[in-house]
């Protein structure tokens, strides 16, 4: 039962008693006996409220424990001089950092461009051949000129020199070989091929001077003979590796 209504059922009793007690006294000792027990008992019903104030004060202390602080609390504090002084405190929430720290910025990385890679010179080195006389007749050793002449297609001038490579047939290896071109120089010799240099730069849709070559004795046996040139690749800042050999055939007369 709550506190208020045991305060309520003692007060009553103590009334009721004190009444018949006073009213009955006279009459009868029973009657004043009933008096009596009304007061004991209203009484025994305010001393049992006495207990419970501490436990229903103690739960709301609890429950105020329990409560966030909101606002502003006041504060004082008595120094040793009487004197009292008062403060104000507000829960804000999460505590802001103090100190002023400014963040660095990150510097922006500085960006370096790659060079460009200079285009490819323009240059395409592709020779010619041809043989005179073309036709010999079987069995009958022959002078023949293989005439050798290198074209370049594109615009730009060839840089260094050019080189070209001769086959050498073996139907030529028992006469002599002699070469003639303004600009050409005979660099290597060997029973399969002729090594040749042309020093001057040959200029874009120009050609050379005409290399030629005589091989002073060709025997033909029953067979045509070809004759092949090659310019390396690469030689005087070629680009183009795909037309870079030509040949020229000898062919037996009937």
């Amino acid at each position: 039962m709550p506190v208020v209504s045991w305060i309520v059922v003692g007060v009553v009793l103590v009334a009721a008693g004190v009444g018949v007690w006073f009213a009955l006294r006279k009459h009868k000792r029973g009657a004043s006996a009933l008096g009596l027990v009304l007061l004991l008992a209203g009484g025994g019903a305010l001393i049992s409220t006495a207990g419970a104030p501490p436990a229903q004060a103690a739960a709301h202390s609890a429950s105020c424990a329990e409560r966030p602080v909101t606002g502003a609390v006041s504060t004082s504090t008595t120094g040793s001089g009487g004197g009292t002084g008062s403060g104000a405190g507000t829960n804000t929430g999460t505590p802001t950092p103090s100190g002023g720290a400014t963040a660095t910025p990150t510097p922006t990385p500085t960006v370096t461009s790659t060079p460009t890679e200079p285009p490819l010179p323009l240059i395409d080195l592709t020779p010619t051949a041809e043989v005179e006389p073309s036709i010999l007749p079987n069995d009958t050793p022959t002078a023949v000129n293989y005439i050798v002449t290198v074209k370049n297609v594109l615009s730009d001038p060839s840089t260094g020199t050019t080189a070209v490579f001769v086959d050498r047939p073996s139907e030529s290896l028992k006469g002599a070989v002699t070469y003639a071109g303004a600009g050409w120089t005979l660099d290597t010799t060997s029973p399969t091929f002729l090594y040749f240099i042309y020093a001057t730069p040959i200029a874009g849709g120009a050609s050379s001077q005409p290399l030629t070559v005589q091989f002073q004795q060709i025997t033909l046996a029953g067979a045509p003979v070809t004759i092949g040139t090659t310019i390396p690749t690469g030689s005087g800042g070629d680009t183009n590796p795909t037309n870079n050999s030509a040949s020229a055939v000898i062919r037996l007369f009937v």
